[in-house]
This record gives C-alpha cells, sequence and structure tokens, in this order.
C-alpha cells in the first residue's frame, strides 16, 4: 500500500462459515476519511466506533451503540476480572470465556461484529517455570510492586523464549478462532503488553529502570557498521548535563541503550502483528494498543526509557492497520492534552482510535466526565478524524452526547504542524515535567487558539504538504543534514518555526550556542537562575505567562538583530525573539508554554 493512500490492507469477512471457507463476496476495508476511519463491510460503511463488551458491560445494555463489540482475553490473569483467561499451566489453551462472550453479543445483536484483544503478559506459571527469562531492574531484581496489580514479574523482551512463545501463542489463537464459530465474525485482532497494555515495561511507573539484562545480546550487539552498546550502570542512565540533557560523548552508552530498548519494542509489536496475519491469511486487521507511545500527555517517570519512543518502525509496517492512544489519560498535575500523531499515522494509511472509559487508565486520576470527553474530542477532530472505542464502563447513559458528536465530527486540512522529534527524546533527562510542559501542554495552548494542529514526527516533513507555522517543541538533537532539510521546507513554504526552549542544543557537544545554527536567533545562559515569569511586549497586549518557580540555565535572547517579543519580568532580558530568515520567519521562546492569546497575535 502507498502511504497516504488512505486505504488499509483488506480484511476479508463472511456471512457464515469458517476460516478455511471464507465468502470472498463480503469484504472489510478500512478507510481513511476526513470524519475518521470507516470500515466498508460489504456494500455497507461503518465509522469505527466500537465497545468493550465483559463482565462490566452486558451486552443487551450496549448493543444499540455499536454494531462493533471488542472481547477481551489474556494469558495472564487479569486484576481488573475484563478478560478471560486462555492459556492454562498444562499447555492447553481454553477460549470457553471468550467464547461466552462473543455469543452473547451476538444473541444481543445479530448483525454484530467482533474485535478481539489479547493480553499478552505472562501467566505466573510460566515466570516460575523460566526464572532466567525475567526482566531484570537495575538493582538485579526481577521483582517489583506494580500499582493497581498483583503481578509482580514479568518476562523481558530480550528473551527468545518468550518472544518465541509469544509469537506461537498469539498465532495459535487466531488460527483457532478463525476455525471456529466466530471467525467469519471478526474484523480483527488487538494485542497487548505490558503496563495497562500498551507495550510499556511493567516497572516505568515506579521510576524503576527497566529491562537491564547485562546479558542482553540484542541490546548490546553491534550494529552494521557500529560500534556495541556498553551496558551503562544505572547512575549514568540517570546523569546529565548541567542544561538538563545528555552529553552525547560522555552518556553515548546511555543514549544508546534507551533506543535498543525502544528499538525492541517495535520490532515484537511488528512480529506479533506479523503472526497475526499469517495466522488469519492476512484477511483481517491488525491493531497495536501504543497509548503510552503516541499519547505522551500523560508520561509517567521512567516511561520514556522503558522503551516507548520507536514509534517510526510500527508506522512504517504494514501488517499495522491501525493505532489505539487513550483519549482519558491525564496528568495528574493538570488538564493536559492528548498527543496521538494523527497525520504519522496517516501518512503511512493507519488509523488512530481513541480509547476511553477505561477504568484502568480514565479513573486514574478520577474519572473524565462527560462534558470533559467532549471538550477533548472536539480539540481532536479539529486536528484529524479518528476512531473511537468505548471501554468498559457502567456508565451508559453519558456516552449518548459523546457519540452524537462522534458522528458528525469531521476533520479539517490542518495549516499547523506540531513536529515531534523522537531521536531529540532520547536526549532528555527522564523527567515528567520536562514532557508535559514541551509537548503537552503547548500542543493544549495551540488547540485553544482554537488551530486545528497536525502532529506529527519529524521525519514525515514533507515538501508536498505545505504548513503555515511549525512548532518544533524537542528539536533537541539534530545534524546539519537535518537542519538543512528543515530550512528548505520552512522556505519553500514561507512559513513561521516556532522553537522551544533548546532547539539544537545537543550537537557534538551539549551548548547553549548551538541553538543559532538552526534557529537563526542568538541566545546564551544567563549569568543567574531566574523566574521563567515573562511580559509581552506593548504592542503584544503585555500578557503575563510562564513560570513563578526560580528554574536554572533558562536561556536569554542575545541577539541584536531580532524583533523583541517578552521579557524576562524579573530582570528585563528578552525570553521571545522573531527574525525574519529570508522567505521564512523565526521564533525563539525560552518558555515552554506560550499563551494562547500570543499565540493568536503572532499567527496574526
Amino acid at each position: 500500500m502507498r502511504p497516504g493512500s488512505g486505504l488499509c490492507r483488506v480484511a476479508r469477512v463472511a456471512n457464515g462459515g469458517s476460516a478455511g471457507g471464507v465468502d470472498d463476496s463480503m469484504d472489510c476495508r478500512l478507510r481513511l476519511e476526513s470524519r475518521g476511519p470507516i470500515l466498508d463491510v460489504g456494500d455497507e460503511g461503518l465509522d469505527f466506533l466500537a465497545v468493550s463488551v465483559g463482565p462490566l458491560q452486558p451486552a443487551l445494555a450496549v448493543s444499540d451503540k455499536s454494531r462493533i463489540g471488542c472481547i477481551y482475553g489474556t494469558a495472564d490473569f487479569d486484576p481488573l476480572g475484563l478478560a478471560n483467561p486462555c492459556w492454562r499451566e498444562d499447555g492447553h489453551h481454553d477460549d470457553s470465556g471468550l467464547i461466552a462472550e462473543a455469543q452473547r453479543w451476538l444473541d444481543a445483536r445479530d448483525d454484530g461484529l467482533l474485535i478481539v484483544r489479547l493480553n499478552a503478559d505472562s501467566p505466573p506459571w510460566w515466570d516460575a517455570r523460566n526464572p532466567r527469562e525475567l526482566m531484570t531492574y537495575a538493582d538485579g531484581s526481577t521483582r517489583r510492586v506494580l500499582r493497581g496489580s498483583v503481578k509482580d514479574q514479568t518476562p523481558s523482551l530480550y528473551s527468545r523464549h518468550w518472544r518465541r512463545d509469544l509469537m506461537r501463542g498469539v498465532a495459535d489463537f487466531v488460527a483457532r478462532w478463525e476455525r471456529g464459530p466466530f471467525g467469519s465474525k471478526t474484523l480483527g485482532y488487538v494485542v497487548s503488553f505490558g503496563v495497562l497494555g500498551t507495550w510499556t515495561r511493567h516497572g516505568c511507573l515506579e521510576g524503576l529502570l527497566t529491562d537491564y539484562q547485562a546479558d542482553g545480546p540484542e541490546c548490546l550487539a553491534p550494529r552494521p557498521g557500529g560500534a556495541p552498546c556498553v551496558l551503562p550502570d544505572a547512575m549514568a542512565r540517570e546523569r546529565v548535563s548541567p542544561v538538563g540533557f545528555r552529553d552525547p560523548r560522555r552518556d553515548a552508552a546511555a543514549t544508546c541503550f534507551d533506543r535498543r530498548l525502544a528499538e525492541l519494542t517495535a520490532q515484537a509489536i511488528i512480529e506479533v502483528a506479523r503472526s497475526v496475519k499469517r495466522a488469519c491469511g492476512d484477511r483481517k486487521l491488525f491493531g497495536a494498543p501504543c497509548g503510552d507511545i503516541l499519547n505522551l500527555a500523560a508520561v509517567q517517570d521512567g516511561i520514556p526509557r522503558s522503551g516507548a519512543l520507536a514509534m517510526g518502525s510500527v508506522l512504517r509496517s504494514p501488517a499495522v492497520d491501525f493505532l489505539i492512544a487513550p483519549a482519558d489519560c491525564h496528568d495528574p498535575a493538570g488538564p493536559v492534552s492528548c498527543a496521538a500523531a494523527f497525520a504519522s499515522a496517516h501518512r503511512h494509511g493507519k488509523a488512530v482510535v481513541l480509547s476511553t472509559g477505561d477504568p484502568g487508565v480514565s479513573t486514574w486520576p478520577p474519572p473524565r466526565t462527560a462534558p470533559d470527553r467532549l471538550d477533548d474530542l472536539s480539540a481532536y477532530a479539529r486536528d484529524r478524524g479518528f476512531g473511537l472505542w468505548i471501554e468498559q464502563t457502567t456508565d451508559l447513559g453519558s456516552w449518548d452526547p459523546l457519540l452524537h458528536f462522534h458522528a458528525r465530527t469531521r476533520g479539517v486540512p490542518a495549516r499547523t504542524a506540531f513536529v515531534i522529534d523522537d531521536e531529540g527524546l532520547y536526549h532528555l533527562r527522564r523527567e515528567k515535567s520536562q514532557i508535559r510542559q514541551l509537548i503537552s501542554e503547548q500542543l493544549a495552548a495551540l488547540r485553544r487558539v482554537p488551530l486545528a494542529v497536525d502532529l506529527l514526527f519529524r521525519s514525515e516533513l514533507q515538501l508536498d504538504r505545505p504548513y503555515d507555522l511549525v512548532v518544533f517543541p524537542d528539536a533537541f538533537q539534530t545534524t546539519p543534514e537535518r537542519i538543512a532539510r528543515v530550512h528548505g521546507c520552512l522556505e519553500a513554504w514561507r512559513a513561521t518555526a516556532l522553537w522551544l526552549v533548546a532547539p539544537g542544543f545537543v550537537q557534538d557537544d551539549v551548548a547553549f550556542e548551538n541553538a543559532e545554527r538552526i534557529t537563526g536567533i542568538a541566545i546564551r545562559k544567563p549569568d543567574r537562575d531566574h523566574r521563567t515569569w515573562v511580559r509581552s511586549t506593548a504592542r503584544l497586549g503585555k500578557l503575563e505567562f510562564g513560570s513563578a518557580t526560580v528554574q536554572a540555565h533558562t536561556p536569554i535572547v542575545v541577539d541584536t538583530d531580532a524583533e523583541d517579543l517578552a521579557h524576562y519580568v524579573d530582570d528585563g532580558h528578552v525570553a521571545l525573539a522573531r527574525r525574519k530568515m529570508g522567505a521564512w520567519t523565526s521564533i525563539y521562546s525560552a518558555v515552554p508554554i506560550l499563551h494562547p492569546e500570543l499565540l493568536g497575535l503572532l499567527l496574526a
């Protein structure tokens, strides 16, 4: 499939029979439209609107909401009681729980369709039999206390033994299910692993350093044309430079180690997707619940270091058809904005499905109300059309206004790009406040302007898709080649670029002066620490914003050729400046979150 063609891989769905005798006259295609992904089932086009079916949500109560019911199975036991254990200690598989859920759904709605979600964590008996295959932490232990779960061990993705069993188990289940009575009613499969089923490693929520096997061959082996990784000690993975970034030379081992973890996670997702596709004859859809990879809004300490940064490989894989991101995962520090990379997914022909109502997500912190969810989803709808997956909930009545909204949403072409540099995040220190401010809260400010925003990865910037405003929240690490490519796009589009805090700091070294190479605006380290509370110039309304806390090493602008736009209240140094760079305009902000009203004035 061509990237951006708007059509995902075909899934065949029959009126009856089994996978061995599928009626090819009824195709299911995942088609991308401005309103969101559409499932073409036979001659009918269905919105991608799915509801979960399980013990907390009787099938009869939700059968009028959607034709698509999602049922849950798990190799592990589920502390929330939402899934049906399948993998028994004697090596046999028991699908009776899933079969009962599927039958309940189809009894309630005879035209119903199914999506099957498997949680592929290990059962406790597997952990006990294979102690050498378990995830190890930096202190040498294999046990940890995971919030909200009684399972305190999990296999390492470095374990070839576990990955072999995982792929074989998933493939065997899909083949059995396709041969059974519900294979012809099943649209596709979702396979999850790790914390909240989002492929994020267990332990990261406690701030632990995860998958720390000293003999992990896939982590430490040299790549073609490169040197092997050196296993960093715990202190090396945590060490940062005075300006809050890893030093590219001194901390190379830690950066390499974290990159390998991310690559391994992405590769495991792709391997599972391929296993599913082979088992069903490439006839069904595959979804990857990479919520904490796409949704950086609720990032917790440790998630960037737990293998959640290599989304590019997943997006490029033809075996993955849609990605799932939680719409309810809000940071306890306050309301922030979902950071699902809709634009990048769509460019690779992938749909994005937002899940809402999951008790493992939306009740931590306390549950979002229906009006809250509507406010959030209206912002997403300005960006791109999305699928909607209503997870387990007992509050069924509150969904009616949300479902009505989803049925009439239409995405609009965005003229603003919010560009996440996934490479840059490897050099950021492990602190959720930096990611929350630079990415989540600044994205929320743009949506309050309000603007339709294309959120995408740096590698997806293409000359043939122009933007008027391009925001770079985390362009920390760069090279001359990347700088030239970005500048070429900005020049061709005659666009405005907004650079936040530390663009280009990490090159051959970590230095404030590096920023001028990418922004064209000179900045330097301040003589003393100060608050990042700033006031815009009179022409821009004397708006005040920023942080009242004293922060170390906050840059100041020292470019006499740039136009001053805002100053630090405490000492009068320039914090926000603009400079014309030929056909494009560069704006640098030392403050990570700009006032929405100021953004509107700058764009005007």
